[in-house]
């Protein structure tokens, strides 16, 4: 975008459930219990079908679909580019399997150049925060390094996440990105990929000196030359009453009959654009940057795209000409919980 590469090595959007063991997690067998998922995130996003329809005024909208057989459940894509340079991404899972085991996190993870160094955001902080353990974490504006964002447990392991995030912003000295929800998400960013922190379907081997000690002790995970970045739905909650068997509390786990999106209407969109209290929310950036702006819900199925280039023409001025738009929807086959 802009001369700036923004995707590193073909490491695109692409479905993510999947997160790093705790502690909490491998004491009710984690690994094992929900190891579909990470198998699914680990699948290569190789399309099970790809389509290209041109629209009414010139607007062109691609379509893909991808499988996971492990869970059966579907994830669709819908990307709709506008002759204006504005490009909505629409965003539907499908798990139609009853017996699938719950899902620790729903959302997207891309990997950036480390060109980007900087993270700023509104949601709570300081520190990392997670949707059963974020009482202590305000709403705010923060800041912070990206080469900082890791939290050296004895044993590595997930760290860093934010909740309750309206928006962020990454940085360095030639580009930038920003982020922004309709109503809320969640997010990780940092150097450490996710496998870094990863021990497997096991702990450790059992003994005092394992063959593999590369998630053993806090030094072990090494930065690498990338942004791991996750844009979240839900991540399921730390857990913890005991770390011997407890499961995170039910209204912190993530099924697909407990993850319900709210419904947003065409006038609550237009208000969040004309908001002054919102807006004044949001990071002024110097540089040429893309907005990706992620929704969780069906909004924009009540927009045309005169309604798009209007609404967003009120507050993004030429140096926001690049406009992403995703939603997110979650269907259980034969009961729909969402839209």
């Amino acid at each position: 975008y802009k001369g700036t590469e923004y995707i590193l090595d073909g490491f695109g959007l692409r479905p993510a459930f999947w997160r790093a063991p705790l502690d909490n997690d491998y004491g009710y067998n984690s690994p094992k219990l929900l190891g579909k998922w990470k198998e699914a995130s680990q699948q290569p996003p190789v399309a099970r079908s790809f389509s290209i329809d041109k629209k009414e005024n010139d607007n062109v909208r691609v379509v893909c679909r991808y499988l996971y057989p492990q869970t059966r459940s579907e994830w669709e894509i819908s990307y709709t580019i506008f002759g204006n340079g504005v490009i909505k991404v629409d965003n539907t899972f499908e798990v139609s399997d009853p017996q699938a085991p719950m899902i620790p996190r729903v959302g997207l993870r891309m990997q950036l150049p480390d060109s980007f160094t900087r993270l700023e955001y509104y949601g709570r902080g300081p520190w990392e925060n997670y949707i059963d353990r974020r009482t202590s974490c305000f709403i705010g504006r923060y800041e912070a390094n990206i080469a900082d964002l890791y939290e050296p447990y004895v044993r590595p392991q997930e760290n860093n996440h934010r909740t309750d995030v309206s928006w962020f912003a990454l940085t360095g000295k030639k580009n930038a990105l920003l982020i922004v929800a309709d109503s809320l998400l969640e997010f990780n960013v940092s150097n450490y990929p996710l496998e870094s922190f990863d021990s497997g379907d096991h702990r450790d081997d059992g003994r005092q000196r394992p063959e593999n000690p590369g998630q053993r002790h806090n030094c072990d995970p090494k930065p690498a030359e990338l942004v791991d970045l996750f844009i979240d739905y839900r991540m399921m909650g730390l857990g913890g009453d005991d770390s011997w068997g407890a499961q995170p509390h039910e209204e912190y786990q993530s099924h697909q009959t407990i993850l319900k999106l709210p419904n947003i209407s065409r006038n609550d969109f237009r208000d969040i654009f004309i908001n002054k209290h919102f807006m004044s929310r949001l990071p002024k950036l110097s540089l040429l940057v893309p907005l990706l702006f992620l929704s969780s819900c069906s909004l924009f199925k009540e927009l045309s795209s005169d309604d798009v280039t209007r609404i967003t023409s009120e507050y993004f001025d030429e140096n926001h000409d690049m406009v992403f738009y995703s939603t997110l929807s979650l269907l259980q086959a034969e009961q729909f919980t969402i839209v």
